[in-house]
């Protein structure tokens, strides 16, 4: 992969969304980043052809370039905006210092904003839009759980990062995520959900654990 040059075109590659099915975020020309899944042309004549950990490979008029990971794109910036962005910390770089979390395994690996997911009980979680975009930005819905193709249906979650967005709704390894909104997912509910996070208001989850079943309500705003 080294030796495939860096693209030159107007492209960031903003975040990873699922590696094992090859999803990327992508902001085209500064615009604000979208899903794209390998095979999709992001632009007349280019296609994803692969997603790595930090790094994805596209297809321009047939030749092999790569897209570097930038953690601070997506958003439409002038250069002067992007660079005094990249200067100062995030409201979630502060929270991480002013608000430390314990998690029931009592260590804290990942964080989560005490606001930005908030548990109303009953399975409920109110969680902000704003949250869930940081967390595709900077991989943390990637990289802090895996999720495969279950034999029977549904993701298996494994992998759970202790302090993140999973271990704060309660998931835990060895989960199947075997519904969203009443029907069994599929990689396109994936591209469904990041394409349509600005809309929607409320996702209904079905997670079975050895055999039981239990509803989650995330409700966005």
């Amino acid at each position: 992969m080294r030796q495939i040059p860096v693209s030159n075109l107007n492209l960031a590659l903003t975040g990873v969304v699922r590696r094992e099915v090859g999803i990327a975020l992508i902001s085209v020309k500064g615009a604000r980043d979208k899903p794209f899944s390998v095979g999709d042309a992001i632009v007349p004549d280019v296609k994803l052809l692969a997603v790595g950990t930090s790094s994805a490979i596209i297809s321009r008029d047939g030749m092999l370039e790569r897209l570097e990971l930038n953690r601070r794109a997506g958003a439409p910036d002038t250069t002067r905006a992007a660079s005094a962005t990249a200067a100062m910390p995030s409201d979630a770089q502060v929270r991480v210092v002013a608000q430390p979390r314990l998690f029931k395994s009592g260590l804290v690996v990942a964080f989560t904003p005490l606001d930005a997911v908030q548990d109303l009980g009953n399975n409920r979680f109110s969680i902000k839009r704003s949250f869930i975009d940081d967390q595709l930005r900077s991989g943390g819905l990637a990289d802090n759980a895996r999720m495969e193709l279950d034999t029977h249906g549904g993701f298996r979650v494994t992998g759970i990062v202790p302090g993140s967005f999973y271990d704060t709704l309660g998931l835990q390894d060895g989960d199947t995520v075997s519904a969203i909104n009443g029907k069994p997912p599929h990689i396109s509910d994936l591209l469904s959900f990041y394409q349509q996070r600005d809309s929607m208001k409320t996702v209904q989850i079905q997670v079975d654990r050895d055999g039981s079943p239990r509803s989650l309500q995330l409700d966005f705003h």
